[in-house]
């Protein structure tokens, strides 16, 4: 039969070549998800990056409502969007999140959005949310777009607390 050092021998090989094959699947897998990766994501300073979505990009917003004037910084991504602004750490004595939103293009060229968001007291608590609707047209040149929309914001009933009517307009930032 087999002697004890030759099984201890024929076990450390097995388990050396298990390891060694479990490093080589890991390898290639990672180098495989690495090349698919890059393939489908290209850095945003690539001169490759193309859309033909014009509001991909950084913009800056000037929202003048019926209780006053606000700045915004805009992020838009394929039919979403993050922003905030400069009013969102005290606007009529609340908090609020960055706003969450999304949009669509009508047939008439126009876009359709909705932004979401949480309030907040003064001192942090969650007291409500709000939501903001409207409609923007983008100029023929594709870096300024403007347009009507509204706010409301609720309690935490959802109750509607404040309504605010508003025309944007918005110049995007090169990058």
């Amino acid at each position: 039969m087999f002697s004890k050092n030759s099984i201890f021998n024929r076990r450390k090989l097995a388990i050396s070549t298990a390891a060694f094959l479990i490093v080589a699947v890991i390898a290639s897998t990672t180098v495989e998800q690495k090349a698919s990766a890059s393939a489908l994501v290209k850095s945003p300073m690539s001169a490759e990056v193309s859309s033909d979505n014009p509001l991909i990009g950084l913009w800056e917003m000037t929202v003048v409502g019926e209780v006053g004037t606000y700045l915004y910084k805009y992020t838009i991504s394929e039919g979403t969007w993050i922003a905030v602004g400069n009013i969102d750490g005290g606007f009529f004595n609340f908090r609020y999140s960055p706003t969450l939103g999304a949009y669509v293009k009508n047939a008439d060229g126009s876009y359709r959005y909705r932004e979401i968001g949480w309030t907040y007291t003064r001192g942090g608590v969650h007291n409500g949310s709000f939501e903001s609707i409207g409609t923007f047209v983008l100029d023929a040149s594709g870096n300024t777009f403007s347009g009507p929309g509204s706010i409301k914001q609720f309690d935490l009933t959802g109750r509607t607390i404040l309504t605010d009517n508003f025309t944007v307009v918005a110049t995007k930032v090169g990058v």
